[in-house]
């Protein structure tokens, strides 16, 4: 009986020690931020949107959202989140306002649902200069904006012909 007591306590001994070097290991290598970079929660991620400058050139999102068409002003902002780690990625968020003729288009080829956007801090739609909004979304038009290469939110303001886009690329 003595002798399975001491294998367990070797054994047990070990394993503190392996868990120590390796806690070591991580807090000598990692820079600080590095680890806490790739733990935190998608939307604390992205909590600093208010600081990321917010862009109105249309060419990118032209580029990117090719299946958006009739794209008048837009408002919007990216970044990456995770770093310059395996498993980061880019996203989009932001408003984008429809020329009428697009929009007219749009509210008649699709069968549209109520939808509640959630809006992140530091980006409303009230940027797009309208106060009332309507907004709606259709899981195939959804499909058609993101395509192979994005996937989240993709809603339409039936009132004033915007669409927001809250996705990234999944990468």
């Amino acid at each position: 009986m003595k002798k399975w007591k001491k294998i367990v306590l070797i054994t047990g001994g070990a394993i503190v020690a392996l868990v120590a070097a390796i806690i070591v290991f991580i807090v000598l290598v990692f820079p600080k931020g590095f680890l806490s970079s790739m733990l935190l929660p998608m939307n604390d991620s992205r909590g600093h949107l208010e600081t990321v400058a917010c862009r109105h050139d249309l060419k990118p999102l032209q580029t990117d959202f090719e299946n958006i068409k009739g794209m008048k002003k837009v408002y919007w902002k990216t970044d990456t989140v995770g770093g310059p780690l395996p498993g980061s990625y880019d996203y989009y968020v932001g408003f984008i306002v429809l020329d009428q003729t697009e929009f007219e288009k749009l509210k008649t080829e699709y069968s549209w649902e109520k939808a509640t956007p959630d809006f992140p801090t530091g980006l409303q739609p009230e940027v797009t200069g309208y106060h009332d909004f309507n907004w709606v979304y259709n899981d195939d038009f959804c499909n058609k904006v993101c395509g192979n290469d994005y996937y989240g939110a993709v809603d339409l303001d039936l009132n004033n012909g915007v669409i927001f886009i809250y996705v990234d690329d999944g990468r």
